[in-house]
């Protein structure tokens, strides 16, 4: 049995008279790797901004990790924080400069260059402690060798 960690279920997603979305149903197994890929407008961003709460279905049942996050049948619809990927159609290059990705404070680089590093030394000295252990191996190894063939 599979373990899922997404499942829409019979998703619908109307705006005004136009279907947009009709009857689709996707289950995503925990670790496994999803690309929606299909024409512009085929509702691919929809269905993105549908999992992340951005956007609320016309019919259906969204679950992540078991939990109904939108059920229109039950009258559920909670809005959850979580990472889903995003497409960012027909943009040129000249626009991406109005795009900004906030960078954290200089106080929270610093602290994660810390850790980052406390992380690498504490790396070394367990490679040199398992380096040592392996000689040690090495020796008691070799003197058996050296007592056996006397």
């Amino acid at each position: 049995m599979q373990d899922t960690l997404l499942s829409l279920q019979h998703i619908s997603k109307n705006f005004g008279e136009g279907d947009v979305l009709r009857d689709i149903s996707l289950d995503v197994a925990r670790g496994e790797f999803v690309t929606l890929l299909g024409a512009s407008g085929c509702g691919k961003t929809t269905t993105l901004r549908m999992i992340a709460g951005l956007e609320t279905p016309t019919s259906g049942r969204i679950t992540i990790d078991g939990v109904p996050v939108f059920d229109s049948e039950q009258g559920i619809a909670a809005l959850k924080s979580i990472t889903v990927g995003a497409t960012i159609p027909n943009i040129g290059v000249d626009k991406l400069k109005n795009v900004m990705i906030p960078l954290p404070s200089m106080e929270e680089q610093s602290r994660v260059a810390q850790k980052y590093q406390a992380t690498l030394d504490e790396i070394a000295m367990l490679k040199l402690r398992l380096e040592r252990a392996v000689n040690k191996l090495h020796h008691v190894f070799d003197e058996e060798s050296e007592e056996t063939n006397a």
